[in-house]
């Protein structure tokens, strides 16, 4: 697929995949949510000592190569990975953050020095470095790359 825009998805659903699978031939093709930074301001959450924190969303790509060969998330994947860091200054935060978000967005993580091997654990641990020495009242960096797996790093 060379045109990924809407339209060129929708088209290449109907040249591609309609012939087979009949259901698609009117295949309606959307966005959902502004595929944006868009920071969203979280109160403290005293229940597992989370700080107020800003929550973005990026898409990216990854494997992880140190799992065995069988094992499913060994192969290039994609996510809708949600970010929240927490600190004092919102503010001076947010803009930093808008950096970490071009840094990620649309990326294959594997390809970007210091996550080869992509975890939500690696991910956190390359947020916090990237904003600790602007930041020195950080809290904690949580990455979910599922509804299921997610990391709260608090740099120790």
């Amino acid at each position: 697929m060379t045109d990924v825009t809407i339209a060129g998805v929708r088209s290449w659903i109907k040249e591609r995949l309609a012939p087979t699978l009949p259901v698609l031939k009117d295949v309606h093709v959307s966005v959902i949510g502004p595929c944006a930074y868009c920071p969203a301001v979280l109160a403290p959450d005293p229940a597992w000592k989370a700080p107020q924190r800003l929550r973005f969303g990026f898409e990216a790509a990854h494997a992880l190569p140190n799992l065995p060969k069988t094992h499913k998330c060994s192969r290039m994947h994609g996510h809708s990975f949600s970010v929240e860091v927490g600190a004092e200054d919102l503010i001076r935060l947010e803009s930093a953050l808008s950096k970490v978000y071009r840094e990620l967005d649309h990326t294959c993580l594997n390809e970007i020095p210091g996550l080869q091997n992509a975890t939500s654990e690696q991910i956190s641990k390359w947020i916090w470095a990237r904003l600790a020495p602007d930041f020195p009242d950080l809290e904690a960096v949580i990455v979910a790359e599922t509804c299921t797996a997610r990391c709260v790093y608090r740099g120790l």
